[in-house]
């Protein structure tokens, strides 16, 4: 058409541009030249982290895969650092993959803390790939996040002014937390675990096993007050004692199972004195509408059975 330059073409009839190149050239150039909106799709940052090196050789040392200093993982480590400083994140969870012509291999590590910087996330990785059986040829290698949190700092006053209790507490608990990480990462994920408290009122179903992290302590329901008194230590199953050897303090409590379970317990609970001194929680079996007070006449219940369950501390 003899036309090189925008402006001859912008000073044609419309229509006959239209007729001849078709819609698609009518709205372009009112985008163009803003006589046509131009909405842009938005940008929205990814949730997780996930991020593939591919290597220009490939590595079948382990320590190449992390020693140097700008070995693969640490390449990846410092991205990772970086988008979670970005984000405001820590990450309590992270998979590794390395993957070859023919095989690949995930390495799932846990942190009891949430972690942000990159050298402690390489420390704990480090300890858990010396177990670790990697393919032959590592051709690429992937880090993803798979469990993030809030990242809570600790606020400061004018003077950075701590007491010497407050700086006492915050390294033991990080120092604890630090162990935590290394002995799951060596020994396994399950090694290191705390207990948490569930709603139940049987005493056998009434805790769990949970993992032991940064969040174990704060996520615990505190006691209240108007819950009755329950031992640190439990014996599974109960010990059966002779009545005389106990002296009842307070009591009974009564608990039931629940009508569901298959297995339907009633027991009256006392606070008693074992004959050797120490403060414990023992048990009858509930018998129906016989007085359950709280001395019952030694005469008539000497041939009931009773139960040690527990100690208090």
């Amino acid at each position: 058409m003899g036309i090189y330059t925008l402006g001859p073409l912008l000073d044609l009839p419309t229509k006959q541009l239209g007729r001849r190149f078709g819609k698609t050239l009518l709205t372009y150039l009112g985008q163009l030249t803003g006589t046509l909106p131009d909405p842009r799709t938005a940008i929205v940052p990814a949730n997780d982290f996930k991020e593939t090196l591919h290597l220009l050789q490939p590595i079948s040392d382990k320590q190449d895969l992390y020693a140097r200093t700008q070995s693969p993982m640490q390449q990846l480590g410092q991205e990772l650092q970086q988008w979670l400083i970005t984000h405001q994140y820590g990450c309590e969870r992270v998979a590794w993959r390395f993957l070859s012509h023919k095989s690949h291999a995930e390495v799932v590590i846990r942190f009891a803390q949430a972690k942000q910087n990159a050298r402690d996330i390489l420390r704990i990785s480090e300890l858990k790939l010396e177990s670790e059986d990697l393919p032959t040829e590592v051709l690429s290698i992937e880090l993803r996040s798979l469990r993030l949190r809030r990242w809570d700092n600790h606020s400061q006053n004018l003077f950075n002014f701590h007491t010497g209790q407050q700086l006492e507490n915050e390294g033991l608990n990080s120092q604890a937390y630090e162990l935590v990480s290394e002995v799951n990462a060596r020994l396994g994920d399950h090694i290191c675990r705390g207990i948490d408290v569930l709603d139940q009122h049987s005493p056998e179903s009434a805790w769990c096993h949970t993992a032991l992290t940064a969040l174990h302590r704060s996520s615990t329901t505190l006691e209240s007050p108007n819950i009755p008194r329950r031992p640190l230590w439990l014996f599974d199953p109960p010990r059966q004692v002779p009545r005389t050897d106990l002296v009842l303090l307070h009591g009974p409590e009564r608990i039931q199972s629940s009508w569901w379970q298959a297995e339907t317990t009633s027991r009256d609970y006392y606070i008693a004195r074992h004959q050797q001194g120490s403060e414990c929680w023992a048990y009858r079996e509930y018998q129906g509408q016989q007085d359950v007070g709280l001395k019952p006449n030694l005469n008539t219940n000497i041939q009931e059975k009773w139960y040690l369950h527990g100690y208090f501390g």
